[in-house]
């Protein structure tokens, strides 16, 4: 059962027609790696406020007599976006049209853009226009935001829990239950990103629960095990349906930075079993392809794929051009503590001499590794 967003495909083409010709713009942006749940989160929040005015709660007191053209930003080019399977399959199913759509690339956004919010992340390099902050990550004190920003960073399963709590404080429960269309849209990410309420995977919290239970008491669902499973293995098919992508695209797939002045660090998630990457077609050729385009120092690959009602994680480390950083990488993954990611090394792949594990600890995600390699990076 899916539910047509026409109101909201309209706003997106009457605000993408303008964007170009106005200056006075508040951004809701996503992290770069535009997963399911930011590109998702970004959008319904742009479409809340577009609806609900500056008066919202997430809004501070000294920004609410402005006037804004209220926009969503996908944070990455829109090259790229026809890579990120399950986002697109999503939006599609929901009548949202992908060139209906502003990626990073199609605005300019140092000079247009004059206040964001961010989801789905809070270290930005915009941090002085940043006004409002919905996140789900561990808070990092080198975000750099401003005291009047309106932080709320929660420890929670999914990034479209927060953003509904944000649109329930707006509105009364009753109001919210109306459109229909908005909360399953909603649903989506959050089934995911708490790999359908699994216990094993240890990320979902009371709040993603409470949200749920509204979305599915509005829409009157009633066999939710039976809806979650099927919504759940719609989108982890279109993940890890990487059948139109090759070697080099899954590389950008999902991607995360973490650099310095000197170093950077490209870390790909992907569905894709990473043990199975290195026998892709040209993927050696497409990783030092990647890396030249990106000027990339060493590429970590992680991977996650559903297995029955729990869940298995990969990780690879690839050196590209820094010897000393790879070594300090796998050193410190293997060494971490907290969380233990219980690594097992697999002897058997030889690919560009990097090194392919098991991850034992599959409650660890890339949320709690790459602060620890954003500390390493600090060294350098």
């Amino acid at each position: 059962m899916f539910f047509k967003l026409l109101r909201m495909n309209s706003y997106l083409k009457n605000i993408k027609s303008v964007s170009k010709n106005v200056t006075d713009i508040l951004a809701v942006m996503g992290n770069e790696s535009v997963d399911l749940d930011s590109a998702v989160s970004s959008i319904s929040l742009a479409y809340h406020l577009s609806n609900f005015g500056i008066s919202s709660r997430i809004i501070p007191d000294s920004k609410r007599s402005k006037s804004y053209n209220i926009l969503p930003i996908i944070n990455c080019k829109k090259e790229h976006l026809p890579l990120k399977t399950e986002v697109t399959y999503w939006l599609k199913e929901h009548g949202i049209e992908l060139d209906s759509l502003i990626c990073k690339d199609e605005l300019n956004v140092d000079s247009s853009v004059k206040n964001f919010i961010l989801v789905d992340h809070h270290v930005s390099a915009y941090h002085e226009k940043v006004v409002s902050v919905l996140d789900h990550r561990p808070y990092d004190e080198k975000s750099m935001l401003k005291k009047e920003c309106i932080v709320n960073i929660q420890e929670i399963g999914s990034c479209a829990t927060l953003v509904l709590e944000a649109i329930k404080n707006d509105l009364n429960t009753e109001d919210i239950k109306k459109d229909e269309s908005l909360l399953h849209f909603l649903y989506g990410p959050i089934i995911l990103d708490t790999i359908n309420y699994s216990k094993d995977a240890d990320k979902v919290r009371e709040l993603d629960f409470e949200m749920t239970d509204i979305i599915e008491k509005a829409l009157s669902i009633v066999n939710i095990e039976e809806t979650r499973k099927s919504i759940f293995k719609a989108l982890i098919d279109a993940r890890a349906d990487v059948s139109c992508l090759n070697s080099l695209q899954i590389l950008s797939k999902d991607l995360k930075i973490v650099s310095n002045k000197d170093s950077t660090v490209k870390v790909a998630m992907s569905g894709l079993h990473v043990f199975e990457y290195p026998f892709m077609n040209d993927a050696a050729a497409n990783v030092k392809v990647f890396a030249d385009q990106e000027n990339i120092d060493v590429i970590m690959f992680m991977g996650m794929k559903p297995v029955d009602d729990t869940v298995e994680r990969h990780l690879a480390v690839m050196d590209i051009k820094n010897k000393n950083l790879y070594d300090d990488i796998i050193k410190t993954v293997e060494s971490m503590k907290n969380p233990d990611l219980k690594l097992a090394l697999n002897e058997d792949i030889k690919f560009l001499d990097g090194k392919f594990y098991s991850q034992g600890n599959v409650k660890a995600s890339r949320k709690q590794i790459l602060p620890v390699i954003r500390d390493l990076l600090q060294t350098y």
